[in-house]
């Protein structure tokens, strides 16, 4: 088996980046949520 480098700009995730992710999955996590209450009631 060989192996080989590739050269990439890698982005590390900052503490804004990682909030911000938190707080778009939290928001759609809600949406979903809201549609599912919506559709049983």
């Amino acid at each position: 088996m060989g192996t080989f480098v590739v050269e990439t700009n890698a982005q590390f995730p900052s503490d804004i980046d990682l909030l911000w992710d938190a707080m778009r999955k939290a928001i759609i996590l809600t949406e979903q949520w809201y549609e599912n209450r919506q559709l049983s009631h």
